[in-house]
């Protein structure tokens, strides 16, 4: 699965409110975006019963892949081949 980075902090914000930027409301919530991502994995790929996972990415989104490395090895199974 291909998931395009999209929100502009890594996947790594979580608020509730929206940020006032003038008259426009950003709303930061990179995290749910990432566990929402992982749970269709899991309900359409069965990602949790997966043997071997690549985890990858380019600029942001490779950042991105270092940042959340641990949160996507938490939802595979405990001998998932994970690199």
């Amino acid at each position: 699965m291909f998931l395009k980075y999209c929100d502009g902090s890594s996947f790594s914000s979580d608020r509730t409110d929206a940020v006032r930027v003038g008259s426009q409301s950003i709303f930061m919530r990179g995290r749910r975006l990432l566990d929402a991502a992982l749970q269709d994995l899991d309900d359409v790929l069965a990602i949790g019963q997966a043997r071997r996972v690549l985890l990858s990415g380019c600029s942001a989104g490779g950042l991105s892949s270092f940042l959340h490395a641990d949160r996507v090895r938490s939802v595979l199974r405990p001998d998932a081949t994970f690199k």
